[in-house]
């Protein structure tokens, strides 16, 4: 639809309490009782790291491989305990332990001699394997990341003395049993490197993914695949806005223990999304009580323009915006809340920034002068976790955070030829994140995790109050605007999805052992678009001049008349007048299995399902702010559509807008090509449907909140301004696209989900400890 401005159309901006430190007793098959001293961790392991990791880091060279899914935020460690001659111990006890980790998880060995150990924070681990008759095995230093599953293998060794132990050492880091890719960065690879404290200079490391743009926020592709494609979870919830698939919040590096970027070979258990996965794991509390309290300063003695004086004047003289002085401080808290039963993280983050408007001293063509003005940046961040755990077998997390920016002047309306008063002001956007989460160990080989999370997102922008109430102009020859901005705007959007997952470890089924994982979820959203203007008239100047065409004879009077281009936006001059809605359910449910074949070759195979529904519910608007578009719409438009678009109308809601039953069958392989752990062959195939969301929902709307319409203006009194007494022409544009009987035929009764079908393949070898190449 039109924009009604020949000029820049406004810009959408787019959540186990172990058995006490003591004597802890169990029974071993066929043998007496025995009791063993659990030694408790009381602060974290120094997570230290050789400097050459965060050089390969910092350049993306170290890919690990994720087994489970995308949004997952446990890993896991298996494998087998054997004797000296290689044969299996039945019965082995393993001890598992993390400064990361509430409580001691343990385990007993299979007739075959196999362990799964699954649900573990992401952290490093400590694990202890022994059995009566052999010395005790203690390895320290084992890498868990979020979705991973690391291998460990034990050798026991005969031993007549009942406390004998020995030290092994951590195998290698790549992961034997999953074909997907991934990228994981954490803290404390962050903590070192020299970035910018922002998400963006996070994302910047990983290698294939290109931002479109430098605002804040801004989307990526990921492999040359669409902006759009991409799902961004934090902890566990999806914050990916519905509409434009950007994140719908400024994600705070303070909260980061992980970064997975998941970039191909998604199991089924992952939703439908056909790009990358940007899964955030917050931090958490730990055994011992710990706290930080950061503070940044820089102001325009740390900064230096690189634009020479002749690039600046290129610029009309107005260099790009510079920064003046930033503030930002950071509090951070963690700790046991009830020793080993809860533990509490906490952060509040607070910045503040000023800088130079890249605008300079200008008069506009009606006498109106306007001076060089600041920008400033305020915001706000907070997160809340509390994870709990009772025995062995319950693990809880509740967790809120929130965050929310002010900003004077709107970021994306700032333009050296726009002066303040043609600005909006972003009065409090913010973001809202919820989550609880619930796993339960039915026994040690089967797991229910049940989770719910929610996220909200809204984003006020209103016009400068200074001209809220006149016309908006623009002039097509030098670019410059003035009078108001756009329109004010309140955009908002949800989502809350419930899920249930169960994990079921099969040791002997058909002579392999096989996890098997099957489960479901639920998901509704919803995006808003409120819009108002006290005067919804758009001129378009040239060269100063209202006169976009210059001068002609009027068809109306015959008189020799200056005549232009304007336009009206559809918005009422009142606010909550308009908004419309968009709103979409989802469900799914998926089923996958992997297996392992002769300790070398893995092999994965899943289906999923899913029933996208969208629909739009009944819109009302009320009467558009300059009487003269009303009087326009009831004497050219009413009689083409049957209804006058600038004034008062009410469109029924449209049902079952789309709807799309979607399957995706998930295939991979991952092959251990020499046996040590080291060399790593992996393939993949999906089919992978489109994410529905809200994106067609925008454009498939009855009625577009941020368009116009265009009429030919005659200047009949040569006022230089539009009358009621005025000769106007609509320039040309269907309105049949407002009738209900016609923009429902825009949808393909018979429409499908666009799908990608990805094959991949790729070869992972381990050099050394933590230098990988992929």
């Amino acid at each position: 639809r039109g924009t009604g401005n020949e000029g820049p159309p406004p810009r959408r901006s787019a959540c186990n309490v172990p058995r006490p430190a003591g004597v802890n007793y169990f029974d071993i098959p066929g043998g007496k009782k025995y009791k063993r001293l659990v030694e408790t961790e009381t602060k974290e392991a120094a997570l230290t790291r050789k400097i050459l990791a965060a050089l390969v880091l910092s350049a993306a060279v170290l890919v690990l491989c994720l087994p489970s899914s995308a949004a997952s935020q446990t890993g896991a460690i298996k494998g087998r305990v054997v004797d000296k001659q290689g044969q299996p111990l039945s019965g082995a006890y393993l001890y598992v332990s993390s400064p990361a980790m509430l409580g001691i998880a343990n385990f007993f060995t299979s007739k075959t001699g196999r362990y799964s150990v699954t649900g573990l924070t992401p952290g490093r681990f400590k694990l202890i394997a022994e059995m009566p008759g052999f010395k005790t095995v203690t390895v320290e230093n084992v890498v868990v990341t979020a979705g991973a599953t690391a291998t460990l293998d034990f050798k026991l060794e005969p031993s007549e003395i009942e406390d004998e132990a020995i030290s092994g050492r951590p195998g290698p880091i790549l992961d034997r049993e999953s074909a997907r890719w991934a990228i994981v960065l954490d803290n404390d690879l962050l903590s070192r490197l020299p970035l910018k404290r922002d998400f963006a200079a996070v994302l910047e490391l990983v290698p294939g993914l290109v931002f479109e743009g430098d605002a804040p926020g801004a989307r990526a592709s990921v492999n040359g695949l669409p902006v759009t494609a991409n799902v961004f979870i934090q902890d566990g919830v999806n914050v990916t806005h519905p509409a434009d698939k950007r994140s719908m919040s400024r994600i705070n590096v303070d909260f980061i223990d992980q970064v997975v970027i998941e970039t191909a070979g998604h199991a089924a258990e992952a939703g439908p999304a056909q790009g990358a996965y940007l899964n955030v794991i917050h931090r958490s509390g730990g055994r011992s009580f710990q706290g930080s309290l950061a503070y940044t300063n820089a102001s325009k003695g740390l900064a230096k323009s690189l634009w020479s004086t002749g690039e600046i004047a290129d610029m009309g003289g107005a260099a790009l915006p510079s920064l003046q002085r930033e503030h930002d401080f950071s509090l951070t808290l963690g700790g046991p809340m009830l020793e080993d039963n809860a533990w509490l993280f906490a952060n509040i983050r607070y910045r503040a920034q000023s800088r130079k408007a890249p605008f300079r001293y200008w008069t506009d063509p009606l006498g109106v002068r306007h001076f060089v003005y600041d920008l400033a940046d305020r915001d706000m961040s907070g997160l809340f976790k509390l994870s709990i755990g009772v025995v062995d077998k319950f693990k809880s997390v509740l967790e809120f955070g929130f965050s929310g920016i002010r900003q004077p002047v709107y970021e994306e309306d700032v333009d050296r030829l726009r002066p303040e008063a043609a600005t909006r002001r972003l009065d409090g956007e913010g973001a809202l994140l919820g989550r609880g989460g619930f796993s339960y160990n039915l026994n040690q080989r089967t797991r229910v995790d049940l989770g719910i999370g929610y996220s909200k997102y809204k984003q006020p922008l209103l016009l400068n109050d200074t001209a809220s109430a006149k016309p908006q102009y623009y002039d097509v020859i030098t670019g410059y605007s003035w009078g108001s901005g756009s329109m004010n705007d309140r955009e908002a959007a949800s989502r809350m999805r419930a899920d249930v997952t169960i994990t079921h470890l099969q040791d002997r089924f058909l002579g392999m052992p096989h996890e098997l994982v099957a489960g479901g979820d639920y998901e509704t959203v919803y995006s808003t678009s409120s819009v108002w203007k006290a005067d919804n008239l758009i001129y378009n100047y040239a060269s100063g001049s209202p006169y976009t065409y210059g001068r002609t004879v009027s068809p109306t009077s015959g008189n020799d008349v200056g005549w232009g281009l304007i336009g009206f936006w559809i918005a009422p001059g009142q606010e909550g007048a308009l908004s419309v809605r968009r709103e979409l359910k989802r469900i799914g449910v998926f089923a996958q299995d992997t297996m392992r074949i002769g300790g070398r070759l893995s092999l994965s195979g899943g289906l999923r399902f899913d029933r996208s529904e969208a629909r739009f519910p009944g819109i009302t608007k009320g009467a558009s702010g300059n009487s003269i578009s009303s009087a326009l719409g009831s004497l050219i438009i009413s009689p083409q559509m049957g209804y006058n678009l600038y004034g008062q109308f009410s469109l029924g809601a449209w049902e079952k807008t789309i709807i799309w039953n979607s399957l995706s069958p998930r295939a991979g392989l991952s092959f251990d090509v020499l046996g040590n752990g080291m060399t790593i062959l992996k393939g993949s195939y999906a089919r992978i449907p489109e994410y529905l969301g809200l994106g067609y929902s925008q454009d498939l709307a009855q009625v577009d909140p941020l368009a116009s319409h265009d009429f030919i203006w005659y200047d009949e009194n040569g006022d230089g301004a539009v009358n009621p007494s005025d000769a106007f022409v609509l320039m040309p544009y269907d309105f049949r696209v407002y009738r209900s009987e016609f923009f429902r035929q825009a949808v393909d009764p018979d429409l499908k989900a666009p799908v990608i079908e990805e094959w991949a393949a790729g070869l992972e070898q381990e050099i050394f400890r933590n230098f990988t190449l992929a």
